[in-house]
């Protein structure tokens, strides 16, 4: 299961300052168990900031797990490769008649969803993610995590301008509220000196004043 330090050297590629986490589990664990299977592989893909979506093929969703046992029993996705081995593993899905190209799309998806997860967790590898030797390889997953990367990037651009909006009306609402609670207590305020104006003229004053309406009137 394991390779030769040099193969590993090789197509080795800094991708973006990735770097592989640590296996989230033993492989014998993810093999066995699905459930740990697929926990795992989308929590791989979210720290490696790559797209991460279940393929469709022949209407149904392509069992990953069975995928990644199937090709780690036969060697690995390199091994797969120069044996000719897809068809071989296209075989356990009996794929219906119209699947044309499976070995093909299998392939392909291995690639872009399974691939550095099992540098990772089968073949224990560590540093800058890996790319294959072939270079059908090589341009596919550079450019797959070159776009993820990209969209990882560009929602948590769209995440940050939405908060900083809401932080902004936040701020606002704040000024406003500031404002009219002045307004408010200005209000009291003079409303409250009024009624203590009205309340202290003297009763004598008061008179003069309604004798003089009076006056005015008639």
């Amino acid at each position: 299961m394991s390779q030769s330090s040099a193969a590993k050297t090789k197509g080795r590629s800094v991708v973006e300052d990735k770097l592989y986490p640590a296996p989230l589990s033993s492989h014998e664990d993810v093999s066995k168990d699905p459930i740990v299977f697929w926990d795992t592989l989308r929590r791989f893909h979210f720290i490696m900031g790559t797209k991460f979506m279940i393929p469709v093929i022949g209407g149904k969703e392509l069992d990953l797990h069975v995928l990644y046992v199937e090709a780690t029993t036969r060697g690995g996705y390199e091994k797969v490769v120069a044996e000719k081995k897809w068809r071989e593993v296209g075989a356990v899905f009996k794929f219906s008649p119209t699947t044309t190209s499976a070995s093909f799309v299998l392939r392909k998806h291995y690639l872009t969803l399974l691939y550095h997860y099992e540098q990772v967790h089968f073949f224990k590898m560590q540093g800058p993610p890996c790319v294959p030797s072939g270079k059908f390889e090589f341009l596919l997953v550079q450019q797959y995590l070159r776009v993820t990367c990209s969209e990882f990037f560009v929602f948590y651009h769209q995440i940050l301008t939405r908060l900083c909006l809401l932080l902004f009306g936040l701020f606002v609402g704040l000024i406003l509220f500031i404002t009219l609670q002045q307004l408010h207590f200005l209000f009291t305020a003079l409303r409250a000196g009024l009624a203590w104006l009205l309340w202290n003229i003297p009763r004598k004053g008061l008179m003069i004043i309604r004798i003089h309406i009076l006056k005015v009137r008639f």
